[in-house]
């Protein structure tokens, strides 16, 4: 039963590792022929290559940077507690033992330091917001 799950995992592994690299269908094929996988199964894989690189690279940048992402924030001034703010981060797809799940992360900080974390952050939104991915990363090479 594994068999057949292990097989689609090795192939999409080729696949989206050659559309991510911009790997050539020539230098790709000849790739595969050296790991052994037979001329009619490389035409294919190659075959397949060509028509959806751009369908994989559009999927690779929808899907980056989902894993670990955070999804709210709220804060607190927790019981018992001298000058402290407690941060609650929810993220979602922290894997945990290989599963993506939702989970919620408190920290405590002194509260004289959130406007220097503000600060921090706004700046660091600032620096993502004037790069331009699109730009440095288009499939026009």
């Amino acid at each position: 039963m594994d068999t057949p799950k292990a097989a689609f995992a090795c192939i999409r592994f080729l696949l989206v590792s050659a559309a991510r690299f911009s790997t050539e269908s020539s230098v790709f094929g000849t790739e595969l022929q050296q790991l052994g996988l037979p001329k009619d199964h490389t035409t294919v894989m190659c075959r397949v290559l060509e028509e959806y690189v751009g369908q994989i690279r559009t999927k690779l940048r929808e899907s980056s940077l989902t894993i670990n992402e955070l999804e709210s924030v709220s804060s607190s001034i927790p019981e018992n507690t001298i000058d402290c703010v407690q941060l609650q981060l929810g993220i979602k797809n922290e894997i945990i033992n290989g599963v993506p799940q939702r989970t919620t992360h408190a920290v405590n900080i002194n509260r004289s330091d959130v406007p220097v974390l503000l600060k921090e952050l706004k700046t660091i939104k600032a620096i993502m917001d004037g790069y331009d991915y699109e730009a440095k990363h288009s499939e026009l090479k």
